[in-house]
Parts: C-alpha cells; sequence; structure tokens
C-alpha cells in the first residue's frame, strides 16, 4: 500500500507530538494508516463501501484508497440535516476523488446500512472509522516501534493523549505499549461517546485487556461537531507553542483537555481531520 512516514519532535520541555498530518503528502492522518492495514486484506472485490459523519476523515481516506486502487467507492453519510457536500472539505474532496455520496439519517443509518450491504455484496465493506484489529495493528506495531527503539521517548514519556472516536488508533497505541512493556498512561478524549461507549469500543477488539492504564475523558460525550471558547482556546495556544494548526473537531478537544489537566512528559498524538480547519 502506502509508504507512510512518521515524525516526532519535542516542541517544549519534555512535550512531544506525533503529527499524523505528515504521514502522507496528499490525504493523511491516521485514517490513512488505519486503511493501508485494513485494505491489505482487499481480494477480488469491486469497489469499496464504508460510512461516516460530514467531518469524516475516514469517509476521504477510503475515496483516497479508492482512487489508487482504480475501484469505485461508496460513502454513506450521516447527517439529520439537508447538506450540501461543498460546504464540508472531506465530502468536497472525496467527490472530487470520485467517490459516490449516499445521504441518510443517524435515526435510519442502521437499516440503510444493512441495505447497502445487501445491495453491494461485491464490494468490500469498511467498519466506520475503520474499527478493525487490522487497523489498530498498525498503531500496534508503530508504537511498539517507536517505544522500543527511541530512548528519550521511553524515558522521558509517562503519557499519551489523543482523541477517541472508534478507539481503533487509542487501542493499537495501548497495545504497543505494552508489548514495549513501558508503564505509560493513555488518555483518550472522546469526540462523541460516553465513557461506557468508549470502553465497550476497545471491548469489541479485545475483552481481555487491563485496561488500567486507558483513561477516557467524555466531557464532550454527544457534543461531537461541538467548538467552544475552551477548543479554540487550546488551538491557538498550541498553534503557537509548536506552530501545528490541529483541527476544530477531533484534535481540539484532546489538546483542551491537555491544557486543562496540566499533563506534562507527554506525547500528543495529533491523529489528523486537517481539512476541517476549512470549515
Amino acid at each position: 500500500m502506502i509508504n507512510l512516514n512518521y515524525r516526532i519532535n519535542e516542541y517544549s520541555p519534555g512535550n512531544y507530538i506525533l503529527d499524523e498530518n505528515l504521514n502522507n503528502s496528499f490525504i493523511s492522518g491516521n485514517k490513512v494508516r488505519k486503511l493501508n492495514g485494513i485494505l491489505k486484506d482487499l481480494k477480488r472485490e469491486k469497489g469499496l463501501l464504508t460510512f461516516g459523519s460530514v467531518y469524516s476523515s475516514h469517509c476521504l481516506a477510503t475515496a483516497y484508497h479508492g482512487k489508487l486502487l482504480d475501484l469505485p467507492v461508496k460513502l454513506i453519510v450521516l447527517t439529520d440535516e439537508t447538506v450540501s457536500s461543498n460546504a464540508f472539505p472531506h465530502l468536497k474532496l472525496s467527490q472530487k476523488l470520485g467517490a459516490d455520496l449516499l445521504f441518510c439519517s443517524i435515526k435510519e443509518a442502521h437499516q440503510f446500512i444493512e441495505a447497502k450491504q445487501q445491495e453491494l455484496k461485491d464490494y468490500y465493506w469498511i467498519p466506520g472509522g475503520g474499527h478493525t484489529h487490522s487497523a489498530a495493528k498498525e498503531y500496534e506495531l508503530l508504537f511498539e516501534e517507536l517505544f522500543l527503539y527511541n530512548y528519550e521517548l521511553n524515558k522521558h514519556v509517562k503519557s499519551i493523549i489523543l482523541p477517541f472516536g472508534t478507539g481503533t488508533t487509542a487501542f493499537g497505541i495501548y497495545k504497543g505499549l505494552i508489548n514495549a512493556k513501558c508503564d505509560i498512561k493513555v488518555f483518550g478524549v472522546s469526540v462523541s461517546r460516553s465513557k461506557e461507549t468508549c470502553i465497550n469500543a476497545i471491548k469489541d477488539l479485545d475483552d481481555s485487556l487491563d485496561l488500567s492504564n486507558l483513561q477516557i475523558i467524555d466531557d464532550y460525550a454527544g457534543k461531537y461537531h461541538l467548538t467552544t471558547e475552551a477548543t479554540e482556546n487550546a488551538r491557538n495556544r498550541f498553534l503557537g507553542e509548536s506552530g501545528v494548526l490541529i483541527d476544530p473537531i477531533y484534535n481540539a478537544k484532546s489538546l483542551e483537555c491537555f491544557y486543562r489537566y496540566k499533563l506534562k512528559d507527554t506525547l500528543i498524538v495529533n491523529t489528523g481531520g486537517m481539512l476541517n480547519n476549512f470549515l
């Protein structure tokens, strides 16, 4: 699949950033890395089918991979409002890459998705957010490597913070740290779900893990699209400190918690979604 880069910088004393906006020159972020793992299982399917929100980096990454593989892509977009794809950068670019957008209300999502899966049986189905073992494995291997072979990180980092959507990336990171025998706290800042739902998403992938080093912050439960004065202040402060402009939907929430909880010796994972800066 795609050869992906990674870069970790110490942007302030004791604090580091893994900026996944830099992992690819065109479409970047954790969704690209996850799809690299997922699509290794691709066989003779005639297209790609998945779903997401109007802000979905996952949908855009799927459209990008479809373009690379010369496969048609159908994206089920969940929204309760009548929207124009031109108003949402990820949707607009997905269409530019040739993806077909199928809009559906959140209330009818389950039935609509099942119907499309039946209708498009020869398409490769990708769960929303890429919530699969093969996707999580990409982050497990990355973080195992980072903390086994990077002495500075292993010595100085005491915690990791990142946005928590489906939890696939957080799960992979957590497993990689276990493999590297690191006693590091992982803070997952939920962008929408309750703490219980987040934990259940992790258990869907592995219900045997000791999760004592995973802390879910669900202050933004039910507030997926919300931007606040605090999240905007966090974006602006982090831009001044690191030179990185994070997105307002996902990573701004984890940065707001990073500052509010006064975390130190922390690796911040910027998972991407940078096109949402155009909203």
